[in-house]
């Protein structure tokens, strides 16, 4: 039969090692939640920081903008037009320069961003007018555009794909 005494030193024996193991746990689980919490704020700052370069692409094209457009456009940048065209930064800096793509109209809407990491994708509708090579771009259309985010946080324009919505079909 156990003394008291040994009772009690069984309980530190065993169940002190687990209670300082526990209070070793709970800064690490505290930490995980802080960690979630940046990060969701992060993802919200990205979203917001991806709105306002769509904005700047927007009125970069319809000012005709070459300038801003080669700041926004990474160097890689690879585009598929509503027609099937494959467009690199170079081909599209030079289709505004020569006036062969002109947008005069430019709404964007449904916009929706999603943050992986270094990589947003955004997909939204664009009502517009215009022209490319002297072809009626005019109505709507849907659109993707895949940012990159740099070592030093800058986010541009990897990738662009748009399809003409069939007006009979929404």
């Amino acid at each position: 039969m156990l003394r008291p005494a040994s009772r009690v030193s069984f309980f530190r024996r065993a169940m002190l090692p687990a209670l300082f193991l526990l209070l070793c746990l709970v800064p690490v689980v505290f930490a995980q939640t802080s960690d979630a919490q940046v990060r969701r704020g992060e993802r919200h700052r990205f979203r917001h920081q991806i709105m306002q370069i769509e904005q700047q692409w927007r009125i970069a094209l319809l000012r005709q903008d070459t300038t801003a457009l080669g700041k926004l456009l990474n160097p890689e940048y690879l585009g598929i037009s509503a027609n099937g065209a494959l467009e690199t930064k170079e081909d599209i800096l030079a289709q505004i320069t020569t006036g062969a793509l002109r947008i005069t109209q430019l709404t964007l809407s449904d916009q929706k961003v999603r943050i992986f990491r270094q990589t947003a994708v955004v997909t939204s509708v664009a009502e517009l007018r215009g022209t490319d090579r002297q072809i009626l771009l005019d109505g709507r259309y849907r659109y993707t555009h895949v940012y990159v985010r740099d070592s030093s946080g800058k986010w541009t324009i990897a990738s662009f794909e748009a399809s003409k919505v069939d007006s009979s079909r929404e």
